[in-house]
């Protein structure tokens, strides 16, 4: 298809980082969800344990952002 067909634009996945950040948002919400209801079951000893979790989502999103996001500003020349 991308030999054949003649695209009239290109976005350069402009995009992604907000899909990206959509993605790290629902994540984070997920999992502080699941701490919650990891509390009322009965389980609040792995409570403390699931606080790693978000930290290391955050830390990713930034480590991506970092990386990445250059990519998707500065595009090159055709």
């Amino acid at each position: 298809v991308i030999n054949v067909y003649n695209q009239e634009y290109e976005s350069g996945a402009a995009f992604w980082p907000d899909v990206h950040l959509r993605i790290i948002i629902g994540l984070i919400i997920s999992q502080l969800l699941f701490m919650g209801l990891m509390s009322t079951k009965g389980t609040s000893q792995s409570t403390p344990l699931l606080i790693v979790l978000p930290v290391v989502t955050i830390w990713f999103h930034i480590y991506c952002k970092n990386r990445f996001e250059a990519a998707f500003v500065k595009f090159p020349l055709q």
